[in-house]
């Protein structure tokens, strides 16, 4: 006899509103980015200028527009002024 299962179906995000799912995607960036520093994260996701920015980053990072060769996150935090340029390093 054959048993018919039902489809597993996995729970979609639609009742989150869209700023915490904007909020979501911008913090799961930042940790693929490297950047975990509390102070840091507060700070791009507090300010939409740089969540903006940071989305813009990414973007340009996967298509190669900015190349990144050891530490995106910390071009990421110089190209937005949350970090120094460290000229000569």
């Amino acid at each position: 006899m054959i048993k018919q299962q039902a489809p597993q179906q996995l729970p979609l995000a639609f009742e989150q509103p869209l700023d915490d799912a904007r909020q979501q995607m911008a913090r799961q960036r930042l940790a693929e980015l490297d950047i975990r520093d509390a102070r840091l994260v507060a700070q791009v996701l507090g300010e939409a200028r740089l969540v903006d920015e940071l989305f813009a980053f990414c973007y340009k990072l996967k298509t190669g527009k900015v190349k990144a060769t050891s530490n995106p996150g910390g071009l990421f935090l110089t190209v937005v002024g949350l970090r120094k340029s460290v000229a000569g390093a």
